[in-house]
């Protein structure tokens, strides 16, 4: 039986690799391929078609579907055409010969004819161990493919081909499998009390997507780190980030967040602040103020008792 956790996401050898997601990089054996990918165009989209469909390949019709405008368009000239320019790309390259665009029962398939050489793709790969994960029978299986999962997601798949009916739709779909992804690994590194790893996580996931859930979800841990310094810096980004929304959409969004701070924090957190200076978490909002409030009465309180006590 295959081991599901066997996760793999360098390359290695003489392996066609190409990263598709928030980039568009393809290399052979480590190197980047001799193909002008930059250039976009049919050509390439095709080359990248083929890659994603893998050993199943992809039919004539679903390459008309995805490359051309069937209204305007002889989508059956145009795909032929296409396909004989990419022949003759890779005829010129340094895969000439290793792989080739072969037709069978109307299905299209790149196959190979290296048996050293290997060809993946990270959208191909992220899906595959996204699937795994969903069979896994351990949490600490599951949690290692959903990891590996989100390593491999940097962005948006095939930026530079913005527009494209079948870029967009793919786009779409791998989105929302890095979302379940964080928000699974999440819960699994919660239930383990992995609060460092979900910081991590959440960092990461905010440079590509500066969304409220991954504040909320690095604040929790931040607290049950009881790191509270950087669980305020972390609530004030979310107040800011709600801002840029709708009126009501963000005062619901602001509450949830206070009250977070309110059930997590409770008087812990102030006794806490009393030694913290919040100058050092920056900026100013209704919360930081109600806080640096309650510290200075807690210390007028304790002064007056000690000059009454002489």
């Amino acid at each position: 039986m295959e081991n599901d956790c066997d996760v793999k996401e360098e390359t290695e050898g003489k392996e066609l690799y190409v990263c598709t997601l928030g980039t568009l990089d393809a290399r052979y054996g480590g190197e980047p391929l001799d193909i002008p990918l930059s250039a976009g165009g049919k050509v390439i989209q095709l080359f990248l078609l083929l890659i994603w469909a893998g050993k199943e390949g992809i039919s004539r019709v679903k390459l008309q579907d995805s490359l051309y405008d069937r209204k305007n368009t002889d989508a059956a000239n145009a795909l032929r055409i296409t396909v004989s320019r990419l022949r003759k790309m890779l005829s010129q390259s340094i895969l000439q010969d290793k792989i080739k665009i072969e037709v069978y029962k109307s299905t299209y398939y790149l196959n190979v004819y290296d048996e050293h050489l290997k060809i993946g793709m990270d959208a191909v790969l992220m899906d595959n161990y996204y699937q795994q994960s969903q069979r896994a029978e351990t949490d600490t299986c599951r949690q290692q493919l959903l990891e590996s999962v989100c390593r491999l997601y940097n962005g948006d798949f095939l930026p530079v081909m913005s527009g494209e009916a079948w870029v967009e739709s793919s786009r779409s779909h791998y989105q929302d499998i890095y979302f379940k992804s964080v928000r699974e690994a999440c819960a699994l590194m919660a239930r383990h009390r992995d609060y460092e790893k979900i910081v991590k996580l959440c960092d990461t996931a905010l440079e590509i997507y500066p969304l409220v859930e991954w504040v909320e979800e690095k604040m929790e841990a931040l607290l049950s780190l009881k790191r509270y310094g950087e669980a305020l810096k972390a609530y004030e980004n979310a107040l800011i980030m709600a801002s840029d929304l709708k009126k009501d959409k963000c005062r619901m969004i602001e509450n949830r967040i206070a009250n977070s701070m309110r059930s997590r924090c409770g008087q812990k957190v102030i006794l806490h602040l009393q030694n913290v200076d919040l100058g050092e978490w920056g900026g100013k909002n209704e919360e930081a103020e109600k806080l640096q409030k309650q510290r200075d009465a807690g210390k007028r309180k304790r002064s007056k008792k000690y000059y009454m006590q002489r």
